[in-house]
């Protein structure tokens, strides 16, 4: 049975399943969550960058498998938002009336 989380989280990787982050899920669901609900906002460039830099030199840092998720998100998150219309729009088209 899938949880709402699983969900919103498939729904964030889209056109990319295999980032699908089942072990951030079942090891961190606390991050999947905030991942999930901070996602198409600004402040989730933020959260990666903390989750993913030591700023403060103590931190012992993620297993490597929950790391790679955490990056290979970050990296989908970038894809999906820069990613080009489909079909340009055709501008030239829009007008009925001929000159």
């Amino acid at each position: 049975m899938s949880t709402l989380l699983e969900f919103q989280l498939r729904e964030c990787v889209g056109p990319y399943p295999q980032a699908y982050p089942d072990q951030l899920i079942r090891q961190f669901p606390r991050i999947a969550d905030r991942v999930a609900t901070l996602w198409g906002k600004a402040e989730l460039d933020d959260y990666f960058d903390a989750l993913l830099i030591d700023s403060r030199g103590d931190r012992k840092g993620f297993p490597t498998l929950i790391g790679r998720e955490l990056i290979v998100l970050s990296l989908i998150y970038d894809l999906v938002r820069s990613r080009p219309l489909p079909q340009p729009p055709a501008i030239w088209g829009l007008s009925s009336r001929r000159d």
